[in-house]
């Protein structure tokens, strides 16, 4: 059975680091809390992280000067993508 060190290496992590934050504190509250404001900015940074990561194609693109709709047609030329075109009708008018 494979085990996951990955995970066992971060519970270990996180038990030293409160273990610090109590040592450092002297109070049980203060260490959880701090403990709670380290996981919500930390979770914020990998947040902010990823919408990075995710946009800088399009961002690569910017700074390149090609603009979206000659990206799109890029891809449909390289049969990547398919046009299509859709119309709505209110259903009051059926």
């Amino acid at each position: 059975m494979k085990k996951n060190w990955l995970g066992y290496g971060l519970l270990a992590l996180l038990v030293v680091v409160f273990g610090l934050l109590w040592a450092a504190t002297g109070e049980l509250i203060g260490a959880v809390l701090s403990i709670i404001v380290l996981a919500l900015g930390i979770g914020l940074l990998v947040t902010v992280l990823g919408y990075f990561i995710s946009n800088a194609p399009a961002w690569f693109r910017h700074f390149r000067g090609v603009s979206w709709e000659d990206h799109l047609e890029q891809l449909e030329t390289k049969g990547e993508a398919v046009r299509d075109e859709y119309q709505a009708r209110d259903q009051a008018s059926l």
